[in-house]
């Protein structure tokens, strides 16, 4: 049967509509789709390679959110924040939220933004936001002592970590925690009781251990320090800084002779990035009196683009 006149006229048009509606939503979607190819790898980089700009959008206006489901003035936000021009990153990023307010990143690119623009309060709420959203991503709970760099109030320190830690009381946390107190004066009378405690609460994690191994060192507990990292070579027997670490300690006691084993098993470990542990070697076994092959270890460290090497070679080897 055929169509009757008065719905044909009416039928038809709208047939077209929907047609010219659906090209032109492929079409934005397509291009669309060319274009985040080349920023979904790169906005989440710590140094983005590509750039945007108002001026300059690749960007179609429809749609709004990218494949992965994240919003494109998202992404456009991170190419802001870099440019610092953060009132646009903010707005960029309110319309985001709208658009998507579960996107997992959106909490750490808005902490980024203020930790970038200096505002400590605030990129510590949207730090601790992102960790409350996601708690098993480590690069939360390094936004967090971003953050926390920007000030040595106690009180503001120490509030945001416990928030941080009711959350999830992450190893990351914990490490970071005791990296960032050991330069705040106040808390200079509190550091050996939080860092016992701490190895007491992580007695087999890597960051958590170094960190309090490192407060030993600092507070010249040499034997301490050693026994914390010493404990660690069963579980992390190929961690190129547990050895180093123990070298480093026998060095700074003069125990040259007992320091070689453990810079060797570093060295070892990362021969192509062992120029930090090569130098230690070498001054061991100058100060040994076997500058010879000190100097040989010297060489072969600035090889690798280690800086100190070069000066220890002018000192010790070009005479």
């Amino acid at each position: 049967k055929t169509v009757p006149a008065f719905l044909a006229k009416i039928i038809y048009p709208a047939f077209i509509l929907m047609i010219g509606i659906s090209l032109w939503s492929f079409n934005s979607q397509f291009n669309s789709a060319n274009v985040q190819m080349q920023y979904l790898t790169d906005y989440t980089k710590e140094k983005p390679v590509m750039q945007w700009s108002l001026e300059n959008d690749q960007f179609p206006d429809y749609p709004n959110l990218a494949m992965t489901t994240v919003p494109i003035d998202l992404i456009k936000s991170r190419y802001l924040i870099e440019a610092k021009n953060f009132d646009g990153a903010e707005k960029l990023i309110q319309n985001a939220t709208v658009a998507n307010p579960n996107t997992p990143i959106l909490h750490f690119i808005h902490a980024l933004m203020y930790v970038r623009s200096g505002k400590t309060d605030s990129a510590i709420h949207y730090a601790l936001k992102a960790i409350e959203y996601r708690p098993s991503i480590p690069n939360n709970y390094q936004m967090l002592y971003q953050a926390w760099l920007m000030t040595n109030d106690t009180a503001v320190i120490n509030s945001s970590y416990r928030q941080a830690k009711n959350i999830k009381h992450d190893e990351r946390l914990e490490a970071l925690y005791l990296k960032k107190i050991r330069t705040v004066p106040e808390m200079s009378s509190q550091l050996a009781e939080i860092h016992q405690a701490a190895a007491k609460k992580f007695p087999q994690n890597l960051m958590v251990i170094l960190e309090v191994a490192t407060y030993s060192f600092d507070s010249k507990n040499y034997d301490e320090a050693f026994n914390y990292c010493q404990s660690l070579t069963k579980k992390f027997p190929k961690d190129i800084n547990v050895w180093q670490n123990m070298g480093l300690i026998r060095l700074q006691q003069q125990r040259f002779e007992d320091a070689l084993p453990y810079l060797d098993q570093a060295i070892n470990l990362k021969k192509d990035a062992a120029g930090f542990p090569m130098v230690l070697k070498a001054r061991c076994l100058i100060s040994l009196g076997r500058r010879e092959e000190g100097c040989r270890t010297l060489q072969g460290a600035s090889a690798l683009g280690n800086k100190e090497a070069a000066g220890l070679i002018a000192t010790y080897c070009l005479q």
